[in-house]
């Protein structure tokens, strides 16, 4: 069973290992479902809201004690593998996640990985700023230079969510309380064929 690592857990190397636990299954996904005869085919890239259909990673509003969806729709041409969710939001409101396609789940308890929220204090003019904003989206998969800041706040999957063509991925939050909703970026890789993403 998976479950969530608060990033202050772990090393810069176990992290390292985490990036690179999610990338593998997905190789060997595109060769064996067809997409590509052999892994020299493939290209792998960070995961960015677009292949999951938003315009950010800011959350829909909360509501409390139940699920609230967030999407339910990714590209059909590639495989999304996600390792890990970075909360950026200063009051963070998101206990848990759900990430579900057809009969597989996997839910993520965040609460515990919580545990640095005053460094937060430190980034609030910087979350405030949209053009800062879209730079820390861009950093989201350099962990070298977001961990510093953001460590305390990043829940590590111990297993990888990984969705294949043509799979919906589903993904639900949770919250104790009613709020507006989260900034919570989702840390993983787009594995697709060579020259078929063009931005």
């Amino acid at each position: 069973m998976s479950y969530a690592i608060p990033g202050s857990d772990l090393s810069p190397e176990q992290k390292k290992s985490f990036r690179q636990q999610a990338i593998e299954p997905c190789l060997l996904k595109a060769v064996h479902f067809g997409m590509v005869d052999n892994r020299a085919e493939l290209i792998v890239r960070d995961l960015s809201p677009d292949e999951l259909g938003l315009k950010s990673w800011a959350t829909p509003k909360l509501c409390e004690n139940q699920w609230v969806p967030w999407f339910n729709s990714v590209r059909p041409d590639i495989i999304i593998s996600i390792y890990k969710c970075l909360q950026l939001s200063l009051t963070p409101k998101t206990s848990s996640i759900s990430f579900y396609s057809g009969a597989k789940r996997a839910q993520f308890e965040l609460e515990s990985c919580y545990g640095g929220l005053p460094i937060l204090q430190n980034l609030q003019k910087v979350l405030m700023d949209p053009v800062a904003r879209e730079v820390l989206d861009e950093l989201s998969g350099n962990d070298e230079k977001i961990t510093p800041l953001c460590s305390t706040m990043e829940a590590w999957f111990t297993e990888p969510i990984v969705i294949v063509q043509n799979e919906i991925l589903n993904i639900e939050l949770y919250s104790h309380c009613d709020a507006p909703g989260d900034y919570l970026v989702l840390g993983g890789f787009v594995i697709e064929r060579a020259g078929a993403f063009i931005r």
